[in-house]
């Protein structure tokens, strides 16, 4: 099994061949604390002349913060790849591949697929991940954890940023006592 991101065009040969091999966050860009392990890529590469057809799927585990408790908690990082790796030329665009495929312009001598396989960690990752979908949270008064126990705060104040509101809703209301 190779273990770096950076395929030797030398070495893949002509038609269909299976490749598979593990990386770490650091190698492809990432924090090295943003992954449990390293990350395991299987590829098959379909080689035509200095055209490469590639697809295949990586996983791992990835380290992230709950966005309601800030707990450290681990989840999987599953992602498929579908990419097309051609000669760069005077005459290959960006434009000449369908939208659904990714494009990679080689120099001839590898195919450096770390920034591609760094985005595909990046996009797996949830806007908003919390290490369990009931997770209570931290309290907003006082910053307790509200998984690990309970607080005295009320939970009836109400919230600063509506105040000005509530203090032109008061002055329009005519009093009904007069």
């Amino acid at each position: 099994m190779e273990t770096d991101a950076r395929l030797a065009i030398a070495s893949i040969p002509e038609g269909e061949s299976d490749r598979s091999f593990e990386v770490s966050a650091g190698e492809i860009g990432l924090d090295p604390e943003s992954l449990s392990g390293a990350l395991r890529v299987d590829l098959t590469i379909s080689r035509s002349e200095d055209r490469f057809h590639i697809t295949g799927s990586l996983s791992g585990t990835a380290v992230e913060g709950c966005s309601r408790c800030d707990v450290r908690f681990e989840r999987s990082v599953e992602s498929d790849l579908m990419l097309i790796a051609n000669r760069e030329s005077e005459g290959t665009t960006i434009e000449d591949v369908g939208d659904d495929e990714d494009f990679l312009l080689h120099q001839g001598d590898e195919l450096d697929l770390r920034e591609t396989l760094r985005q595909l960690v990046v996009l797996s990752a949830p806007m908003a991940p919390v290490c369990r979908e009931d997770c209570k949270g931290l309290c907003p008064q006082c910053g307790v954890d509200r998984n690990e126990s309970t607080c005295d705060c009320s939970s009836d104040r109400p919230d600063p940023r509506w105040q000005v509101l509530d203090d032109v809703l008061r002055k329009s209301k005519p009093d009904s006592g007069d």
